[in-house]
């Protein structure tokens, strides 16, 4: 029997409890706490009810803990999650592929839902919905939703109607698919959208999951020369494990040399053996700083 299709049998014997906990945020510098939440017994058209599996730890989850990003709470923090359906609702029938849910079915979702209705959904641009709510950004006392549980770090989460969902294939592992639905679809965005093709020469500032992801796109797309820079070393080794041709600790370099090396990516005429020798000129440079 299937990895799959043994949860799916577990799941569907058994019994769902009446309460779930998760984590809370509640201010900076308060340690999160945990709470235990009512789970709906009636799951709304369109919603589904999942057992979190697995959730990672995004960068903004960071900064929402130390204060640098300001969101309403309290709050259950984590969008980059994946789980098992163990409720689903009327009409919510397919994910976004057209493939048919069901319970027991492991899925990730989109880190947001949105109306479809208004002037930015209309337009392609449903992450800019006059009524959107994002998972790990709402509050638990937001009374526009059926559910508080809308954060990755608890033991379910209530997917919203306006949510898109998406079976994970068995041979993708929780790890490797729950910050597909932000740290890999931001930078699929940014691609997408400059567009990188055979040849180019593509300058990555940023050695992080999304640095990292944007080496693989780029070298599948074909890249020439991919260029990553940080300020710590073992962030440009794992990126070379990526895809990046060149890294550069520029924790030292002068502005003014980073700067020609910008020039020179930019520019499009300039020939590749002049990007090689602006390269290797500021690899030099670091190197006898030390």
């Amino acid at each position: 029997m299937k990895t799959a299709d043994a949860g799916k049998l577990l799941l569907e014997n058994i019994n769902i409890p009446k309460t779930g906990k998760a984590a809370v945020f509640n201010k900076v510098g308060e340690d999160i706490s945990l709470k235990d939440f009512s789970l709906p017994e009636k799951i709304e058209n369109k919603a589904a009810l999942v057992k979190v599996r697995f959730s990672t730890i995004c960068g903004s989850d960071l900064h929402t803990i130390s204060g640098r990003r300001v969101e309403p709470t309290p709050l259950i923090l984590g969008h980059e999650i994946i789980g098992d359906i163990v409720k689903l609702g009327d009409d919510l029938v397919y994910d976004g592929q057209g493939e048919k849910l069901e319970i027991g079915d492991r899925i990730s979702w989109t880190i947001m839902a949105s109306c479809g209705d208004c002037y930015f959904c209309r337009n392609n641009l449903p992450q800019k919905c006059v009524d959107l709510k994002k998972y790990g950004h709402t509050s638990i006392d937001d009374k526009d939703v059926k559910s508080s549980l809308l954060g990755g770090y608890g033991e379910y989460v209530y997917i919203i109607p306006g949510t898109t969902v998406y079976k994970v294939p068995e041979n993708i592992s929780d790890e490797i698919a729950a910050p597909a639905n932000c740290a890999l679809s931001t930078v699929m965005n940014a691609v997408e959208t400059i567009g990188i093709n055979q040849g180019d020469i593509v300058l990555i500032q940023g050695g992080g999951l999304l640095g990292l992801n944007a080496c693989a796109i780029a070298k599948e797309a074909g890249a020439a020369e991919i260029i990553l820079t940080d300020i710590i070393d073992s962030r440009l080794e794992l990126a070379k494990k990526f895809g990046a041709t060149k890294t550069l600790n520029i924790k030292d370099i002068d502005l003014k040399e980073f700067s020609m090396l910008l020039d020179v990516v930019t520019n499009k005429k300039e020939s590749m053996l002049q990007l090689k020798f602006a390269v290797q000129k500021l690899l030099l440079t670091r190197l006898l700083q030390h």
